[in-house]
């Protein structure tokens, strides 16, 4: 442990990708890329920091951070796994209108080890 540094939380921006265009959010009307993270460097980063560091929380958000699924479902599954105790994800909760699809992602998100979801909610307009 580094005596100078003190590292108890990791947040990752996903994507800049949205599918909300909320004005009071930081992305404003930005479509964003269609581009998100590296799943693996983000794993690799909260297992090297974890062995560092008493991580309390990850944080995974964006755009819309569940238009890339599977990325987040390996960060937060990295972070059960090196037994950092709050795993959270902000959305807004419209990444599909697939109602099949969105049952299999709320399980996969159980599997996950993802153990709070934040609703962002656009009450401004």
């Amino acid at each position: 442990m580094n005596q100078y540094v003190n590292l108890n939380r990791i947040e990752f921006v996903i994507t800049d990708a949205c599918s909300g265009q909320c004005k009071h959010c930081s992305n404003g009307e930005n479509l964003g890329s269609k581009d998100s993270i590296n799943a693996d460097a983000a794993v690799a980063a909260i297992q090297r920091l974890a062995e560092r560091f008493a991580i309390k929380t990850v944080m995974t958000f964006g755009g819309e951070p569940l238009l890339y699924a599977d990325t987040v479902c390996k960060i937060h599954a990295a972070a059960r796994d090196c037994g950092i105790p709050k795993r959270q994800i902000i959305t807004n909760g419209f990444f599909s209108s697939d109602g099949r699809k969105i049952d299999e992602l709320a399980k996969e998100i159980c599997a996950s080890g993802a153990n709070e979801i934040l609703l962002s909610i656009d009450a401004f307009h």
